[in-house]
């Protein structure tokens, strides 16, 4: 699912001349269009994972616990951003 600001898409189609029905029916159907609730981003740090016996560890997602590559900018379990020390 994408997220969009449905007027910048009326914005970007210009206010439709009368008799240009296609535009008309394409401005239309995005005021028609379902909204949807936006939510804050979720943010976390990441941690290290350290195996049981301590030859191997390994970067993962505070939030949910997945694991993350070193630099990620988004966690591939939950979504959240990852706030890396030093600003990413």
């Amino acid at each position: 699912m994408d997220l969009i600001d449905r007027a910048a898409a009326i914005e970007v189609l210009g206010e439709p001349h009368p008799l240009d029905y296609n535009r008309i029916s394409a401005v239309e159907k995005i005021r028609g269009l379902p909204s949807v609730k936006a939510v804050p981003m979720r943010r976390t740090k990441p941690v290290m994972g350290v195996s049981r016996d301590q030859l191997r560890n390994w970067w993962q997602c505070g939030n949910c616990e997945s694991v993350i590559d070193k630099g990620d900018r988004y966690c591939r379990g939950c979504g959240a951003e990852v706030e890396w020390d030093g600003g990413k």
